[in-house]
């Protein structure tokens, strides 16, 4: 059977503590606008199409979700551009014009200032090289003067991610990275740079970087610092199956966060419960299952404190619940994941109520699991519901975005064909299985996927 789970709480954190309003900036923003509408143009098309259409509906669908990814991205590149910003000094007049216009969402002329300028910090960089080479006994000042290029081209590089205009952004963005660490390379620089290559799959190139900051700047990362670097490593030696570095790394920065919660639990103790979460999923992979549960449940346990302060950290509880009802459905303690997978439940159709586009997908993901569980203890009545309204939530969620929904509702059609197949009622099975399989083969040929994984921003703070 298929199981859907929580599973992906594991986050690429970035070095930030941002205080900065996103929402205001963006809001101000003409090229997010011009995102927003191209979404509500494609939506509009879409919904015009005849459902008959399967094609042409599964094509639109697709771009509906490349141009959500997109808006997703461009806020992220915002998002990381305002904490370069705010944890960096402004020390140069086109830093302070670019931060004006960052501020007001005039991310075009940001851009447009450094851009102008762009010989300039060129004859700056190399000029300043050479003086480096040349008057030792000046060092210190043009140290100083260096990092400030550096930082120049570290805007410069996150004004160039949010040009999505630009085909060449990728490459145009990484060789300003490079420029900047060629003239100082620094924490943020580096740090910036290597979540850049991450977020672009450029693995190995990622890892060099988070490497060299261990490596060469041991001394001067902050503790934050340190401990992002080390998941960030962690996320890559996991995804690669160097599962025992990879815990090595969540186990130091698990012991960081730990150290940081201590004096600024308010901040930190939320970290602690990601990677908490984060080695659950690690030991549940490699079947240590009991060391797992420990993590999870301590995981848990913050959450639900974290929660009785924020509402909305009611989500994380509920992921946890889930991740830990299946290591309990693994272990064949029914009753403790049947509870768990219950109240998961119940916590995702609270916050569904409210907010019903995030939320329902894992409502139906939950009562997926709750079917197999109970098809396992041979509650078949009740599986059956569970996989009928979970059935009806993919199949409504398909109507708006068929390529994110439709192998969820094949997955659960098949879970539902089984059923039919152990109560004898073949004819209902082979409908279910016939009907699934054609949905695989549409999709396979319009569509990519990938199971439903949350992945959470951690953002740091550097006190």
């Amino acid at each position: 059977m298929i199981i859907q789970n929580g599973k992906g709480n594991i986050a690429l954190q970035n070095i930030s503590g941002s205080t900065v309003n996103i929402t205001q900036i963006t809001a101000k923003s003409a090229e997010y606008q011009q995102l927003k509408n191209r979404l509500q143009e494609l939506d509009s098309y879409f919904k015009r199409i005849p459902k008959n259409e399967t094609s042409e509906r599964l094509q639109y669908s697709q771009k509906i979700n490349e141009q959500k990814q997109t808006i997703q991205s461009f806020e992220d590149d915002v998002r990381s551009l305002a904490a370069t910003f705010e944890h960096i000094e402004s020390n140069t007049e086109r830093l302070k014009i670019a931060k004006s216009h960052f501020k007001a969402g005039e991310f075009t002329k940001a851009h447009a200032v450094l851009e102008a300028e762009s010989s300039a910090m060129a004859s700056d960089q190399e000029r300043l090289l050479f003086a480096r080479e040349q008057k030792s006994q000046e060092l210190v000042g043009i140290e100083q003067q260096l990092k400030n290029n550096a930082t120049e081209y570290l805007i410069y590089a996150q004004t160039l991610e949010l040009d999505y205009t630009n085909s060449e952004r990728f490459e145009l963005a990484k060789g300003a990275f490079q420029k900047s660490i060629s003239s100082f390379g620094f924490s943020e620089n580096i740090f910036a740079y290597a979540l850049f290559l991450q977020y672009h799959n450029q693995f190995s190139a990622a890892e060099a970087l988070y490497q060299r900051l261990i490596a060469e700047l041991k001394e001067s990362l902050s503790f934050p610092e340190r401990a992002a670097t080390l998941n960030n490593l962690a996320i890559l030696h996991n995804a690669s199956n160097e599962l025992s570095q990879a815990e090595e790394e969540y186990v130091a920065a698990l012991k960081i966060y730990r150290d940081l919660a201590e004096d600024n639990p308010r901040v930190y103790l939320p970290n602690v419960a990601a990677i908490l979460n984060n080695l659950g999923l690690l030991g549940s992979d490699t079947n240590n299952l009991t060391r797992a549960e420990e993590e999870y449940v301590e995981a848990l346990k913050i959450r639900r404190e974290r929660a009785e302060d924020n509402p909305l950290s009611m989500r994380y509880v509920a992921d946890t619940l889930n991740n830990l009802a299946t290591l309990h459905n693994n272990k064949n303690k029914l009753s403790q994941a049947e509870e768990e997978y219950t109240e998961a439940l119940k916590i995702y159709r609270e916050l569904a109520e409210d907010n019903p586009p995030p939320y329902l997908p894992y409502v139906a993901m939950t009562l997926n699991n709750l079917a197999i569980l109970h098809t396992t203890i041979n509650e078949l009545s009740r599986a059956e519901e569970e996989y009928v309204a979970a059935l009806k939530i993919y199949y409504d969620l398909a109507e708006d975005n068929p390529c994110a929904y439709l192998p969820d509702m094949a997955g659960t059609l098949n879970n539902l064909a089984i059923l039919h197949t152990t109560i004898n009622e073949l004819s209902r099975a082979e409908e279910e299985y016939v009907a699934a399989l054609k949905i695989y083969y549409d999709l396979a040929e319009e569509c990519g996927h990938e199971n439903l994984k949350p992945v959470y921003l951690i953002s740091i703070n550097k006190k």
